[in-house]
């Protein structure tokens, strides 16, 4: 079989990944500290950001986004699945606010 064809529909390659273990590692999860902790050892200077990745397993553009995250938002750079950083927060209850009002006004 030529390696270059496509697999028929239904065969081989499910959702364009080789196999299951690539499909699983695809979205990793990592909690906060993790990051933080990785955000750091990168900063500390005796590394360098690839280094850490490697040793880590994880991607370096990933590492580079948890650090520019952390240099913008510090403390609030992960604030994990379904919470809002602080900002979105107040901007969903003034959101919210207004819809009521508005609606109060119209009736």
């Amino acid at each position: 079989m030529d390696t270059k064809t496509s697999p028929k529909s239904g065969e081989g390659v499910s959702n364009g990944y080789q196999n299951a273990e690539a499909a699983a590692q695809a979205r990793a999860k990592f909690t906060a500290e993790y990051k933080t902790e990785a955000v750091r050892l990168c900063n500390d200077g005796t590394r360098s950001v690839a280094e850490v990745a490697d040793a880590l397993g994880i991607r370096t553009d990933q590492l580079y986004r948890w650090r520019r995250a952390m240099a913008d938002h510090q403390r609030d750079a992960f604030p994990g699945s379904g919470k809002l950083q602080s900002r979105d927060e107040e901007v969903h209850h003034l959101r919210r606010d207004l819809k009521r009002v508005t609606r109060s006004v119209i009736s």
